[in-house]
């Protein structure tokens, strides 16, 4: 038993013979918040929800430039799925729209590590998200980029689209001046 589980009962526990371990760790308490890019860059907030593993999944993103204003939102349905080809397709998404509309200076964040880590080395990944992944890798070569771990709470807004994109029955893109578009 931990210690700080006994608070209040250490005569109990100290009758009942209950061996205490010390705190070995406390973590410090950190500030999470998004950053805006630099003048220039713009980031990507992804993320993927998958309501069960596998599960009904979707995926969303939120572009912002230096100032921290949306050049565009999206949420996308993508049926039954896992959590990991629901993060991997909320980037590749995003990655599209970005390219599709120009901007080739991206700061990519995602709260899932493995992910990013799963883009960065040049492992190819389970068979069903090979062509995902090397689509990914194909849009990056064409532009400049970095990617980094967000936590979650830090990651809000594509959270939030993420989980709505389950509910949806269609591509969603957003944009300052409302919905811009359906597609299928």
């Amino acid at each position: 038993m931990k210690s700080e589980h006994a608070q209040g009962d250490l005569f109990t526990v100290n009758s009942l013979n209950i061996p205490l371990q010390p705190r070995t760790h406390q973590k410090k308490p950190i500030t999470v918040h998004w950053r805006k890019p630099q003048e220039g860059w713009y980031k990507l907030n992804t993320d993927g929800a998958s309501k069960g593993n596998p599960g009904i999944s979707g995926a969303g993103g939120i572009l912002r430039n230096h100032l921290g204003r949306v050049m565009f939102a999206f949420l996308e349905p993508l049926g039954i799925n896992t959590n990991t080809h629901a993060e991997l397709s909320a980037i590749h998404r995003g990655l599209q729209l970005c390219r599709d509309k120009g901007f080739r200076k991206i700061w990519i964040e995602t709260d899932a590590k493995a992910i990013i880590t799963l883009i960065s080395s040049p492992r190819q990944g389970a068979w069903n998200l090979q062509n995902t992944l090397q689509r990914i890798r194909n849009i990056l070569s064409q532009m400049t980029y970095r990617i980094s771990h967000i936590f979650r709470e830090g990651n809000q807004a594509a959270d939030f689209l993420a989980n709505q994109a389950c509910s949806e029955q269609q591509l969603c893109i957003l944009q300052e001046d409302g919905l811009i578009g359906k597609a299928k």
